[in-house]
């Protein structure tokens, strides 16, 4: 029988019923939990509510606790939503290492686990926690818009890009982040770009693995059935590195080519007037962001998913999708790239290409799929397929797997 640990998991974000960082650190949690372990979720104090108010629902697992913590009003009153995020971060990260130091003492935790908001800009402490082994990620940040498709941006967002390439090639000489990577048992990043910017020294032991998943109901009698005009769907925060520009670029291309509608689900990020990207027109529609629970309802009413995203390590909306039935063009980066296959969409090589060249594919691959109802018929199907081998279960257990069988090695070892 399989040695049950007892875990502290560092979920700065964690809460019920919600997508992004908060779903990862709630699901991990409840995951890792089902696997028979000990969980002591240290997580902000400001996530609290919700939890509770969902546990007085659903009966809370006997091996499932949770430890507060938020910083000091006096040290953070200048926080105010996402302004200054990352100082706040920061500040947490170090304030949690005496709670959790304590709370040690009192637990004795096997091992730590560090699970949201992962990334390889921003170090956790806790691996200075004696005696406990200490896991870190799957990590992010290490994906970056491609420098030649940078030129169709503006003069400041292409200034911010290229600040991400000067932060991620300065890190080698981070100290503290090389010294959290040396003292880690095991790393796991989200992508193959994140894990080219860590310490050659440290990857015999990295992985790759995902952190996000999906708990959508699998349906295959549900998929859309294409009838008239091709629906296709973006859904994401209006961001140049989430590639909407290209969205509206080879939606442009194929007007007047084949009989289709774009819908466009997000709110404005850097982007704050789509109607000046070239292209745009009043044959695409726009929808306010939404409530995860009112898009998951929306999804059915599409025929596919247009994500062609630079840099999401992740990318939750490609699962959703799948999960609903919609196919997924993306580009061969992140973590999309990752999970879309010929089975369940295309992933637009985008590898040396310009920008024409990668807007001429999107728009070649929308009136295939569009002219092909039987090959649309199948990607929909092998979404769902797709979609069921991401499931948050299996997604922890990818992970825990190679944690577990470390952690009995050690024990053999000791």
């Amino acid at each position: 029988m399989p040695k049950k640990y007892n875990i502290l998991l560092s979920a700065y974000a964690c809460e019920p019923n919600r997508g992004s960082e908060q779903g990862v650190g709630w699901h991990w949690a409840l995951e890792i939990s089902n696997r028979g372990h000990n969980v002591w979720v240290l997580t902000r104090r400001s996530n609290s509510t919700e939890i509770e108010s969902y546990f007085e629902q659903v009966k809370k697992p006997d091996n499932l606790h949770f430890i507060y913590y938020d910083v000091p009003k006096w040290i953070s009153f200048w926080k105010k939503g996402n302004r200054g995020v990352h100082l706040y971060y920061l500040l947490w990260q170090i304030g949690i290492v005496g709670i959790a130091s304590r709370a040690n003492k009192k637990y004795k935790f096997d091992f730590v686990h560090h699970i949201t908001f992962v990334t390889i800009h921003l170090p956790s402490f806790l691996f200075l926690l004696k005696n406990v082994s200490f896991f870190y990620g799957p990590c992010a940040g290490g994906d970056l818009v491609p420098i030649r498709f940078l030129n169709s941006f503006p003069f400041r967002i292409r200034l911010k890009e290229l600040l991400h390439y000067l932060q991620n090639n300065l890190l080698v000489f981070d100290p503290v982040r090389c010294w959290m990577f040396r003292n880690s048992d095991l790393i796991f990043c989200n992508s193959p770009q994140t894990l080219s910017f860590l310490p050659k020294k440290q990857l015999p032991k990295t992985r790759l693995n995902l952190a996000i998943g999906t708990s959508l109901t699998n349906n295959l009698a549900a998929i859309k059935q294409t009838q008239g005009s091709f629906q296709i769907l973006f859904v994401g925060m209006f961001n140049y590195w989430k590639g909407i520009h290209l969205v509206i670029k080879a939606f442009n291309h194929i007007s007047g080519k084949i009989q289709a509608q774009l819908t466009l689900i997000g709110k404005a990020g850097d982007l704050k007037n789509i109607e000046t990207i070239p292209g745009y027109s009043n044959d695409i529609k726009c929808i306010s962001w939404m409530p995860q629970d009112k898009i998951l309802e929306i999804y059915r009413n599409y025929d596919l998913m247009l994500f062609p995203s630079f840099r999401d390590s992740g990318g939750m909306v490609v699962l959703e999708s799948l999960a609903n039935g919609l196919p997924v063009i993306c580009l061969d980066y992140g973590g999309p790239g990752q999970i879309v296959n010929n089975e369940c969409g295309r992933v637009i090589d985008a590898e040396n290409k310009s920008e024409q060249d990668v807007v001429s594919a999107i728009a070649d691959t929308l009136i295939e799929l569009q002219q092909t109802p039987e090959t649309l018929k199948k990607l929909k199907e092998g979404a769902v397929i797709r979609a069921s081998e991401y499931t948050w279960e299996k997604v922890v257990a990818n992970v825990y797997n190679e944690i577990e069988e470390f952690m009995s090695s050690k024990k053999v070892n000791l």
